[in-house]
């Protein structure tokens, strides 16, 4: 029987419960609850996504879902933009 989506809340302690941008499973809801502090600290130690990601020993897509269910604006995004591409003739 396939988990379902549920918790709205990830409750994590010493502060009051964070409220999710998406419902998520229990499962996923106590796992974040515990890596919430090592998220957090990473992100104020102004670490790269990838960097965080391998701290937690997680895919970098993975972080970035977290992030994002969890609302947390990164701090350090590298963000390319494409060069303007002009053409000699």
């Amino acid at each position: 029987m396939p988990y379902t989506n549920t918790t709205t809340e990830v409750a994590v302690a010493g502060r009051p419960p964070i409220k999710t941008t998406r419902p998520i499973t229990p499962f996923l809801a106590n796992r974040l609850s515990r890596l919430y502090p090592q998220i957090r600290t990473l992100n104020e130690v102004n670490k790269s996504q990838l960097d965080a990601a391998s701290a937690l020993d997680v895919e970098v897509g993975t972080l970035r879902y977290w992030v994002k269910i969890l609302g947390i604006p990164w701090n350090n995004l590298k963000t390319y933009r494409p060069r303007n591409k002009t053409f000699h003739a």
